[in-house]
């Protein structure tokens, strides 16, 4: 292949060089959620919350269910998320699910540089 003439006149490179680099890791990161606990999940909310004892109100007829019960007749199974949760780890009201993950720390770098010959020329005499 023959070089054009406008790229014959230029520099020529007398050195290339081609650096990459990357990393990749994580920074560990443990995050705390709450989560219904198992009573929960079956509709019983008689135990108090950090927050205080709970009242329930019916839906249909708003007042409050009686003992803070849902009674599993009202529980529709099917359109249900609560199988979704993660169980509980500990034995405490808030803050009962932990999770450990990473957060990811990717870079990469990519450096070309090159050394050019100077083509110049001197006259001779």
């Amino acid at each position: 292949m023959a070089l054009p003439p406008a790229a014959r006149s230029r520099a020529a490179p007398d050195h290339l060089f081609l650096s990459f680099a990357a990393l990749r890791g994580g920074t560990p990161y443990a995050n705390f959620d709450t989560v219904p606990t198992a009573d929960q999940r079956s509709g019983n909310f008689t135990k108090p919350t950090v927050a205080g004892p709970l009242v329930l109100y019916d839906p249909i007829s708003h007042l409050p269910l009686a003992g803070n019960i849902v009674p599993a007749s009202r529980i529709d199974q099917s359109h249900s998320v609560a199988h979704l949760h993660p169980a509980t780890q500990p034995a405490r009201g808030v803050q009962n699910y932990q999770i450990t993950t990473a957060v990811p720390l990717n870079t990469s770098d990519f450096s070309p540089s090159s050394t050019i010959r100077s083509m110049t020329r001197t006259a001779s005499a």
